[in-house]
């Protein structure tokens, strides 16, 4: 015997569906991130690189 709330049934499931949506766009925006601190990191790199060679 299956009962089905019609109400708790749609929220449920936009509910399930919203949160797939908020994670696929929270995972895309840690990428996001982490690809701009790579970048950084590479800048930063360069100008100590570039900072050392003109020390002397």
């Amino acid at each position: 015997m299956y009962y089905f709330n019609d109400e708790y049934n749609n929220d449920e499931v936009m509910f399930v569906k919203n949160s797939h949506k908020h994670n696929k766009r929270c995972k895309s925006e840690a990428k996001k991130q982490l690809k701009a601190a790579r970048n950084n990191r590479k800048e930063i790199r360069a100008a100590k690189r570039a900072r050392f060679e003109y020390d002397d």
